[in-house]
């Protein structure tokens, strides 16, 4: 069977020049899914038309999009969805690109989209470890902030000393219970450097 899909990123666009060219294509109206006002930035699994698609699609079925891009709006997004249908024999005909992964060529292409995906994000992971870096170099410090400080151990301390279980001060000081654990020992090793000088 063959299954339609088409998808405007915004609820004042209507999806009549996706639909005639599927139409055209050879898909029957009743088996187009849309999504109207879904950004392609939307994980395609949480847009409404799209998932709707996939609970009806079969091994073997085909998908006819006009543009790729409707699919979704990275190019690594639209790889994995691709690569998605690939899995499940799922055949992906996309009318403007000329993408058709029933011939050689087409899944020759998935191929090699793919490839520029997978660079793609190797780059992108060569870029932040280059920039953490040097952020590190220039003493800039990375990850979370600590909450388990000498500061917050002074404040466990107080509460401690007034009874307090430190499952009870943790919800009171807003913080985990193994952070005002660890606050407080950093607290008493300072009290105890502080007090052998």
């Amino acid at each position: 069977m063959i299954f339609g899909y088409a998808r405007v990123s915004t609820s004042e666009q209507n999806t009549d020049l996706q639909r005639d060219a599927l139409e055209g294509a050879g898909v029957d109206p009743k088996n187009i899914f849309e999504d109207r006002g879904i950004s392609g930035a939307t994980q395609a699994t949480q847009r409404q038309g799209f998932s709707e698609l996939m609970k009806r699609v079969q091994n073997g079925d085909g998908i006819v999009v006009w543009k790729l891009d409707r699919l979704g709006r990275s190019m690594a997004d639209v790889v994995n969805i691709v690569l998605m249908f690939t899995k499940k024999n799922i055949i992906l005909r996309s009318l403007q690109d000329g993408v058709n992964t029933s011939t050689p060529l087409g899944r020759a292409l998935v191929g090699i989209l793919a490839s520029f995906s997978q660079l793609d994000r190797e780059n992108i992971s060569e870029r932040v470890r280059a920039g953490m870096a040097a952020a590190k170099k220039r003493g800039v410090p990375l990850g979370r902030k600590r909450r388990a400080t000498v500061e917050t151990g002074h404040i466990v301390d107080m509460y401690l000393q007034q009874g307090l279980s430190y499952t009870k001060l943790a919800q009171q000081m807003n913080i985990g219970r193994a952070t005002a654990w660890r606050a407080h020992k950093l607290f008493v090793e300072a009290e105890i450097g502080r007090t052998t000088v």
